[in-house]
């Protein structure tokens, strides 16, 4: 038993042989084939955005993601073997992941874990939701995770070498400093790790006795390295994707191009709502209930009387995460506060990936996938015992069972193609699909191609006018073309009284509401409940008379 849970943290272990080498390959392996077994028809978010200019080998030096899109337009070159490009953005984000993986077993080898909890947390990690998620997907954020995941490495041991009496190698921290500033070369909010790792350099350099200046020093030549590192990259792609002449003020404009398209703030309370629930369903998917609570909170509940066992069931499951998560945190700061366990650096990458995604307001996968390997060695430093690995096991099985029935296989089984050939058959350039563009998870005719069909997006219409009677005005003269000349008019999920997954937060917010949308169709035309159309819940609009 004690074999299987392992040694007391405290100690970096010698450079684990060739068996734990091949285990450690074994890992890549078998998470590859569970990635690849679950690919899927259906995209994710903006995956098919990426896809033409890497099909063309086009590269595309975005400053906030500098690196990877040219690292998959390599790989869709070089090691494709002919398969069109978004399987290529499904390959390598499979791989990035699990090589990620086999990095994260062999630290916890070094840190000592047992063969037990060395299985079932590369387990935990490799069944999170959005790391799953993105490994599964064209979505090709996972890019930075090996990166990543090496400089967790590296700053872990040298934070246990330095509790284990000042023995930390200085080349193991500047080797983190440099992965981190290249991971910010692929992912730029990346680099927000940096300054709390810094604090955790210094703050550990402390307490092993190294003295102050010495403590600086070390903290300093870590964020010298880092930032060294990923302003050389930043630099050069900006020389790169930019005519010259080149300057200072032309690298901040380069670097700060996207900050422009943030939007409004929601409110302190909401953003650390987001971020709770954020940080839970990083790991366990929990399909709805965070958009009924986010509409809950937004002063909508009319969804309750119909959807009250599922709100109540789903968020049973929300609290038990949370509260396995929050012991997970409470222990790893309660351990920082008394010395015990490297738990400083990867609270570092956890806060780093917060001080993002929070006051951005953001709740999407590649905003949190940041934070799934360092919780998962936050958990493999605390002593051994038996009911840890218990409550280990607990969560493990609430992960990994509500992310395979409740997003993975049904994902898997999605017939895109067929649906697709469907609709194509039926629809015409004379008819009308209304449908959200605002992407919300799950099907959407957003990624159905159906060459020659008109579409129309209420909220995008919306979004550039925000008056409703314009926009009613709008939606009756696009309907009313299209039934004048014979055509036919569905809505795809418009009318979908489970309203938490529609854009309505943000409409409601510029005083366009659920009722008064549907009572604008049913006032003037007949709608017809037409069932679930490619998986979507479909209605259709007749002249009235019809």
């Amino acid at each position: 038993m004690v074999e299987a849970l392992g040694e007391a943290p405290g100690r970096v272990r010698p450079w684990p042989g060739w068996r734990s080498g091949w285990q450690a390959l074994a890992v890549c392996a078998l998470a590859a084939l569970l990635y690849t077994s679950l690919y899927s028809e259906l995209p994710i978010d903006d995956a098919l955005r990426f896809t033409p200019h890497i099909a063309a080998g086009v590269f595309e030096w975005d400053a906030s993601h500098l690196l990877m899109q040219p690292a998959v337009v390599l790989w869709h070159r070089y090691l494709s073997l002919g398969g069109p490009a978004i399987l290529s953005q499904e390959r390598f984000n499979t791989f990035c992941a699990a090589l990620s993986l086999g990095i994260l077993y062999l630290l916890l080898v070094r840190l000592g874990a047992g063969a037990a909890r060395r299985v079932l947390l590369t387990a935990l990690a490799a069944f999170g939701y959005n790391l799953l998620n993105l490994a599964t997907s064209g979505h090709i954020k996972l890019a930075a995770l090996p990166f990543l995941t090496l400089s967790l490495f590296h700053a872990t041991l040298w934070e246990e070498g330095e509790r284990a009496g000042g023995s930390g190698r200085t080349g193991r921290l500047a080797a983190a400093a440099v992965e981190l500033g290249i991971a910010a070369g692929f992912l730029i909010n990346s680099v927000l790790v940096a300054p709390f790792l810094a604090l955790a350099v210094l703050g550990v350099s402390l307490r092993a006795g190294r003295g102050p200046r010495r403590a600086l020093g070390l903290a300093t030549v870590f964020g010298v390295l880092c930032g060294g590192t990923a302003l050389a990259i930043l630099g050069a792609g900006y020389a790169l994707a930019t005519p010259g002449p080149h300057g200072i003020r032309g690298l901040l404009g380069f670097l700060l191009a996207k900050s422009s398209g943030r939007g409004p703030s929601t409110g302190i309370a909401e953003s650390l709502a987001r971020g709770v629930f954020g940080g839970v369903q990083n790991f366990v998917f929990i399909s709805d209930f965070g958009a009924m609570l986010r509409t809950w909170m937004n002063g909508d509940s009319s969804f309750l009387p119909a959807y009250r066992g599922l709100f109540l069931a789903e968020g049973a499951v929300f609290l038990a995460a949370l509260a396995l998560f929050a012991w997970i945190y409470l222990e790893a700061l309660l351990r920082l506060v008394r010395g015990r366990g490297a738990v400083a650096a990867p609270l570092a990458f956890v806060l780093g990936a917060f001080a993002f995604a929070v006051p951005w307001n953001l709740n999407e996968a590649d905003f949190y996938f940041q934070i799934t390997i360092p919780v998962t060695v936050l958990m493999a430093t605390a002593p051994p015992a038996a009911w840890r690995l218990a409550l280990q096991a607990l969560l493990l099985a609430l992960v990994a069972g509500t992310v395979l029935s409740g997003w993975a296989l049904p994902k898997k089984r999605y017939p895109l193609h067929r649906y697709e050939a469907e609709l194509r058959r039926r629809l015409t350039p004379r008819d009308l699909a209304v449908h959200w563009f605002d992407y919300s998870g799950g099907p959407t005719l957003i990624f159905l191609d159906l060459p020659g069909v008109p579409r129309l997006h209420p909220d995008r219409l919306y979004e550039q006018d925000p008056d409703p009677d314009r926009l009613f005005a709008r939606l009756a003269g696009a309907a009313d073309s299209h039934l004048a000349v014979g055509g036919r008019v569905y809505l795809f999920g418009i009318l979908d009284d489970r309203t938490w997954h529609a854009p309505w937060p943000i409409l409601r917010q510029k005083g366009l509401t659920q009722p008064r949308l549907k009572a604008f169709f049913q006032d003037h035309y007949a709608v017809v409940d037409r069932g679930e159309v490619a998986g979507i819940r479909c209605w259709e609009l007749l002249a009235r008379g019809r």
